[in-house]
């Protein structure tokens, strides 16, 4: 009889055929569940200290020089409470709380482990009041404008008005605004004649020149341009040290260091008198 026909070869073959078994995928899916059931376990562990009371913050350090705010306001704005943990706890979100309140310059954060937080605080010094648009901003001695005043506000600043909005001003406005500002800078330490205390307001004028105005005798006192900060102040603070000297300051009507002669000499001092 001759040979019987049957599909064992083929089905030899076709298991012979199949790639080789892979052993590294079947470790690599026991690594992965191993991890994430570690990766469980740290969560799990991290909620239970977060909710457990061993870190909660139980004292609220508020360190810097306030003037304007006090450490019970700091701390109310850090939004700290009692239950809040250590553990998680964001020092950058406390920081970025605190420093969107506009008389708060910059704060830092820290964690005291296991159960305190430092917070330092360096508040805004207005140097001026900004009068726009009929009212008053505090102004430091950047040129940044960041707060309005409000009712009980400390208002024993210069006054610098005739820039309604700086910022609308482009370059141009920031720049005046900040010779004003430097102009104020260089009587703080000032001599006795010039102050800044005595200094009531700087006002600029639609044809772009500066006003001065004193506290103790309102006369204008006008400046230009303001341009040479530091020499026109020198100048100014000579001028009213003469005046009070000879006893001619209470008579002055007004002083004008702007004053150019016809015939094109420099610029002199013109000095007018009540009678």
């Amino acid at each position: 009889m001759g040979p019987m026909l049957t599909n064992q070869a083929p089905y030899q073959a076709r298991r012979q055929s199949r790639p080789p078994g892979r052993p590294w995928l079947a470790a690599l899916l026991v690594v992965l569940l191993a991890a994430g059931a570690a990766g469980g376990l740290v969560a799990g562990a991290w909620y239970a200290l977060c909710r457990s009371g061993l870190f909660w913050v139980t004292d609220v350090v508020v360190e810097g020089e306030l003037r304007r705010l006090d450490a019970p306001a700091v701390q109310e704005l850090a939004g700290i409470t009692p239950q809040t943990s250590l553990v998680g706890f964001s020092t950058a979100a406390v920081r970025g709380r605190l420093e969107a309140h506009p008389w708060i310059e910059r704060a830092q954060v820290d964690r005291l482990w296991p159960d305190r937080v430092r917070i330092t605080v360096r508040e805004r010094r207005p140097l001026a009041l900004v009068l726009r648009q009929g009212s008053l901003f505090y102004v430091d001695a950047r040129g940044r404008i960041f707060a309005p005043v409000e009712p009980g506000d400390l208002l024993d600043y210069p006054v610098v008005s005739g820039i309604d909005d700086p910022a609308a001003g482009g370059r141009a406005g920031r720049s005046s605004l900040q010779r004003a500002l430097d102009f104020l800078v260089l009587a703080g330490p000032g001599s006795h004649a010039l102050p800044r205390q005595n200094i009531s307001e700087l006002r600029l004028t639609e044809e772009g020149t500066w006003i001065m105005f004193l506290a103790n005798r309102p006369f204008p006192i006008h400046l230009g341009k303001m341009e040479g900060v530091g020499t026109l102040y020198r100048r100014v603070a000579k001028v009213l040290e003469t005046l009070y000297k000879k006893k001619l300051f209470d008579d002055t009507a007004y002083l004008r260091l702007d004053f150019r002669p016809a015939d094109h000499r420099p610029v002199e001092v013109l000095v007018g008198m009540r009678s």
